[in-house]
């Protein structure tokens, strides 16, 4: 793959969130950097991936929205009417 052609892939498969496709095009792209005789800028690649791979995964502490199970009224109204009582009780107050 020419080197348009893999920056282009390399863009497409960010905004994707394709995290696999990208470290393999990265990992195209360097080589083919270092084959052109690109050396600096291979070896700059190479350290920001190292630096990527080093830094801490953030880690997710909430659900995203429209990811609760809304499948049951309980779980609608304890979404809808956060309160202490019963999902039962919940339901007859809060779900119209």
């Amino acid at each position: 793959m020419a080197n348009p052609e893999l920056i282009s892939e390399l863009v497409r498969a960010h905004y994707a969130g394709d995290q696999r496709r990208f470290g393999n095009l990265l990992n195209q792209f360097i080589a083919s950097e270092s084959r052109a005789g690109h050396v600096r800028l291979a070896q700059r690649l190479r350290d920001l991936r190292a630096e990527a791979d080093a830094a801490p995964k953030p880690t997710q502490l909430a659900r995203a929205p429209g990811t609760w199970n809304t499948s049951s009224p309980s779980a609608t109204a304890t979404r809808v009417c956060p309160t202490s009582c019963s999902p039962r009780r919940i339901t007859k107050l809060c779900v119209a």
